[in-house]
Parts: structure tokens; sequence; C-alpha cells
């Protein structure tokens, strides 16, 4: 006779719940915050050895993520199932997360001992560090995953995907960490050399390439932006909020960690809140979906758009902007030019909407 316990189709386990939901999704934000936590001690302090406390909080994760299988096994395997059916199907891949955890982190101190503590961009570009990104961003998932099968309006319901997704977008933001600030600031500007002189090609360069570096990080801060804001309404019909929780929190931990002194965190916290505002805004009062064209490509357009002129605005009054007017408005078209290329490529063709 079958056990009563599977009322779902064999193989795909028990059923998910909120509360292992909501571990998940806060263990993640746990892992990508001990991240930014050891970034903001390799910049002011002397780091030579993995065995730090800032290594330790983040590790310790771990502990927290191994928790949740224990716990979600165990409960699981009393009410009946067997084998991997003791695991829902929306956090199989999280469990297996972890594990690639464990295994990317015997690799870094191994990486650590034999090849030396990384420095500057190098930390970026550490495999071990980017197979610990990958194994932190595919165990998030499982609350993404959950939530979107579970197909709640409730705010309570879908808030682990946003903490989720806002622990992705920080994963994103450090890896990609050189692209974070556009460097609009008065004191990153190239000092103008006045006449000729055997520096006139060096201020060329620099001032050629300050701009262009400003530019690229426009772009790929505008993609993210627009592209996180269309996910939550692609796989969501997001509550009133949602937007503004998920930049503030998907923002916050990068700029705190790399502000050093600078009016870089409140310029981020007011962007993000901004931004996020504008998003809730537009859903609640236009219905932006996919499809609705018109307001579905006005939320993609804007909502990056208002994400940098509130940065452009709150660095002329806090230090000044050294891009001028070209670079300052250009930037802005640029911003939200991407955010309609993404929403070109998110919508769907209109003989696909009308058969749906």
């Amino acid at each position: 006779m079958a056990n009563p316990a599977h009322a779902q189709r064999i193989g795909d386990g028990p059923p998910t719940s909120l509360a292992t939901d909501y571990a998940i999704a806060l263990v993640a934000l746990w892992m990508i915050g001990g991240v930014y936590i050891d970034a903001w001690a390799h910049g002011h302090e002397p780091v030579e050895t993995f065995f730090t406390p800032y290594h330790g909080f983040f590790y310790a994760s771990l502990i927290g993520a191994g928790a949740i299988i224990a716990t979600t096994m165990v409960a699981n395997r009393l009410r009946g199932y067997r084998g991997m059916d003791m695991i829902p199907r929306a956090y199989r891949w999280s469990f297996l997360a972890a594990a690639t955890f464990v295994a990317a982190g015997l690799g870094d101190l191994l990486w650590h001992t034999f090849m030396g503590v990384e420095a500057g961009v190098d930390v970026l570009l550490s495999p071990t560090h980017q197979a610990l990104g990958i194994s932190m961003f595919i165990f998030g998932a499982g609350s993404v995953r959950s939530v979107v099968e579970r197909r709640s309006l409730r705010a309570v319901d879908q808030f682990p995907a946003i903490i989720a997704l806002a622990a992705w977008l920080e994963i994103l933001h450090f890896g990609t960490a050189y692209g974070f600030d556009p460097g609009a600031d008065r004191p990153y500007g190239v000092a103008p050399i006045v006449g000729f002189s055997p520096d006139a090609l060096t201020f060329t360069v620099l001032d050629y390439y300050k701009h262009a570096i400003g530019m690229l990080t426009v772009l790929l801060q505008s993609a993210l932006t627009a592209s996180f804001a269309i996910l939550i309404i692609a796989r969501l019909r997001p509550f009133f909020g949602a937007a503004t929780a998920l930049f503030f929190l998907g923002n916050v931990m990068m700029a705190a960690a790399y502000t050093n002194d600078t009016p870089l965190l409140a310029k981020t916290i007011a962007s993000s809140l901004a931004a996020g505002i504008v998003a809730d805004g537009m859903l609640a009062i236009w219905k932006a979906t996919p499809a609705r064209t018109l307001a579905f490509f006005a939320y993609a357009a804007l909502v990056p758009l208002v994400y940098l002129g509130t940065y452009e605005i709150g660095t002329a009054v806090t230090t000044g902007l050294w891009w001028d007017a070209n670079m300052t408005f250009g930037a802005l078209l640029w911003s939200a030019l991407i955010g309609s290329c993404i929403a070109f490529l998110a919508s769907r063709p209109r003989a696909e909407q009308d058969r749906t």
C-alpha cells in the first residue's frame, strides 16, 4: 500500500515550508554578509592568514545551512519519507550547494596555504572564491523556487524570495566590486592641466579612462537594477514594498563595506530607496507586467534611471560632480536605454501574449 505521506507525485518529496524558506534565505544573506565583513577586514586590517574571526563568521553560516538540512530531513523522515524524498524538490539544489560550499571552503584553505592571501581584484577572481559565490547563489535559490511554486500573494509568503534575491544581488556586486561606484565625485576626477606640458598626454589618457570606467559602471549597475526589477514581476506578483526591500538589502552591504568614510553608503541607500519606491509605485498604479507593453517598458527604463539620477544628485550635493553635462545627462539616457533593452529581451511576442 502506498505511503499516505506521499500526497505529491512520486519523486517530488514533501511540500516546502515557510519556516524553511525563511531559514534558507536568511542563511544565504548571512553567507554574503560574512563575505563583506571579511572584505572590510582586508581593506582595514592586515590579514595574512586564513584563520581570522571574519572567516570564522563567514564559515559559521555553514552551520546554519547544515542545521536546515538536518532539521528538514529528520522531520520528513519522521513523516514517512525515504531517501531523496526527504528533501522537497524546491530545496534539492540548495542542499547540493551546501555540500559544494564545504568543498570550496576546503579548497580555499588550500589555496591560501599554497598561493597566499589575495589582494585587490585578485580576491574577486580567485577560483575558490568564485566556487564559494556560485554555491551561495544556488543555495539561496531554494527559497526563490519554493515561493514561486507556492504562488502566494501574501507579503509574508513572498518575503523569503525577496531576501534571497537580495543576497543574489549582493553576490553579483561583490563579484564585480570594481564596477559598483561610477566615481562621479569631484575628488575622484582627474586634475586638469593648463597649457601644454609633457604631462598633457598622461592627463588625456587618465581622463579618457576615468570617463570610460564611470560609464561602464553606469551600464553594469543599470543592467543589474533593471534585471532584478524585471525578475520580481516575471516570477512573482510582488507585494507592495517588495522592490524597495530588494534594492535596499541588495545594495547596502556592498556600499557599507567599501564606503571608506565617503558619502557612498548614504547615496546608495537613497538611490536604492528611490528606485524601489518608484518600482513599487509603478507596479501598484500601472500594473507593469510584460503583457502591458507600455507600462512594462516605462518600468524597466525608469527604475535604473531613478537609481542613477538619485546617485548623481547625491554626489552633486555632497562632494560635487566632476562629470560635465554631456556625461551627466548622457549617462542617464544610457541607463534608461539599458533598462528598455532588457525589457525588450524579456517581453513576449504579441502572438504568444494572444494565446495566453
